[in-house]
């Protein structure tokens, strides 16, 4: 007997079981528990930390790129 259409197949519902079973759905508090966690090893959590850094902190841009953008933005204010 088929599926109805839009119906889930084993492996997916299983899958989608094991998800809500999960202690952490969130990926950012999964790593965040790591990196808390004094009983895993220094490398692990140290890994976690790094893990988590772009959610919290954006990228340095290159050194003088923050001058180029500013320069940009003054002839772009001279148009406007």
């Amino acid at each position: 007997m088929a599926r109805t259409k839009g119906a889930k197949n084993k492996r997916t519902a299983l899958s989608a079981l094991e998800l809500e079973s999960l202690k952490h759905a969130d990926p950012r508090l999964f790593l965040a528990d790591a990196m808390k966690n004094e009983a895993h090893p220094f490398d692990v959590r140290l890994d976690a930390a790094k893990a988590l850094l772009p959610y919290f902190h954006g990228k340095i841009p290159p050194k003088g790129q923050n001058e180029a953008i500013a320069g940009l933005a003054a002839v772009l204010v001279k148009y406007v």
